[in-house]
């Protein structure tokens, strides 16, 4: 076992009653992941008491017979969330970016965002958001996605920058980029999430122009990973 994986085992042990999930992945080795796309917490938790440890740990490394994505979809029920990441996962992987991590600023898993204030979830968002700062650490991805207004926000926190990200773009035509003092990029785009994917922003339905959009932030981010 290397090192990377006694932390990732040192982070994701029970809290609150579920194993907080650090990402999704097709990746074997997660730590060569070039790319990071980032959510604010996942809304359906691996509870401790249904999961298998051992075989939760093969799936996030995609071995032993297991896989991120099928250990997900036996475990839970496919949120229309989960099908937009999966979407825009696709369109990176098309545009020549397949090593990819789909994870959270916080990860561990709450029905909605106002429940991580909740006394059943304590420590459970510093535990999420010191699982998120280690991946970055760790692996050091030359681009990470960063969708929806309130993970921007989360995001700053998280990482203690000095000045706010810029919001995601309104316009279809627009594109937003910012770059960490270490050179990461970081690409800011509407959420992914519902309801705000169908309804953002108010003067236009983005699911009429996601799927170019969205096409033309892959090539985006896969010339900065080339760069």
């Amino acid at each position: 076992m290397d090192s990377f994986e006694r932390r990732v085992r040192d982070l994701t042990s029970e809290i609150n009653g579920q194993y907080p999930r650090p990402w999704m992945t097709r990746l074997k080795v997660p730590q060569s992941a070039k790319v990071f796309v980032v959510g604010y917490n996942f809304a359906v938790p691996y509870m401790a008491n249904t999961v298998n440890y051992e075989r939760f740990i093969d799936s996030l490394f995609n071995r032993n017979g297991e896989s991120c994505q099928a250990f997900y979809e036996e475990m839970t029920s496919k949120t229309p969330t989960r099908s937009n990441i999966e979407m825009f996962s696709k369109k990176l992987a098309n545009a020549g970016c397949d090593s990819v991590i789909e994870t959270n600023v916080i990860c561990y898993g709450t029905r909605k965002k106002k429940c991580l204030r909740l006394s059943k979830h304590r420590d459970g968002k510093e535990l999420g958001i010191k699982i998120f700062l280690n991946l970055v650490k760790e692996i050091r991805p030359k681009a990470i996605i960063v969708y929806g207004v309130g993970v921007c926000k989360e995001f700053r926190r998280a990482l203690k920058l000095s000045s706010p990200l810029p919001y995601p773009p309104d316009k279809k035509d627009r594109f937003v980029k910012h770059k960490l003092a270490d050179g990461t990029h970081v690409f800011v785009i509407p959420s992914l999430a519902l309801p705000a994917f169908r309804t953002w922003p108010s003067e236009h339905s983005f699911c009429n122009w996601a799927d170019e959009y969205l096409d033309k932030v892959a090539s985006r981010v896969a010339r900065a990973c080339a760069g």
